[in-house]
């Protein structure tokens, strides 16, 4: 059974309370991945002239545990596509309902949770993931 899970970077894994959540799930053996829409490292560079593109993202992987292999840059394409090809997941969590709905459509075994909600519905929505408790 895959223990893999995934996590939108910009407005989901930003914030410190999903961090920590993170964090904790990479402390109990789960396989922690940032699936996000941002352009990588090396398109940065050649778009835009970044000088220390994604900067804050490497930070934040770094501090929950997330090693670098695990970063999946899409660069503005679809999430789903790249969830299936380095999956399966368990779940997904994002603040992009697009992006879930396309997930849900396309991925039925990886549940899709909206960041936006409040943290007590979040977080037991990816429990029940973690759990199998998604039929």
């Amino acid at each position: 059974m895959s223990k893999k899970v995934s996590f939108d970077f910009d407005s989901t894994l930003d914030r410190i309370d999903i961090q920590n959540y993170a964090l904790s799930l990479f402390r109990e053996g789960y396989d922690v991945w940032i699936c996000t829409m941002r352009f990588d490292d090396n398109e940065l560079r050649r778009r835009f002239g970044s000088m220390y593109p994604n900067e804050d993202l490497w930070e934040v992987a770094e501090d929950t545990g997330i090693p670098r292999e695990n970063v999946i840059f899409t660069g503005q394409g679809d999430k789903w596509p790249f969830l299936k090809k380095y999956g399966p997941f368990l779940f997904h969590i994002d603040d992009d309902g697009i992006e879930l709905k396309l997930i849900k459509k396309h991925l039925p075994e990886t549940v899709a949770v909206q960041s936006m909600a409040p943290s007590h519905i979040w977080m037991k929505e990816c429990q029940k993931a973690l759990n199998g408790d998604n039929i």
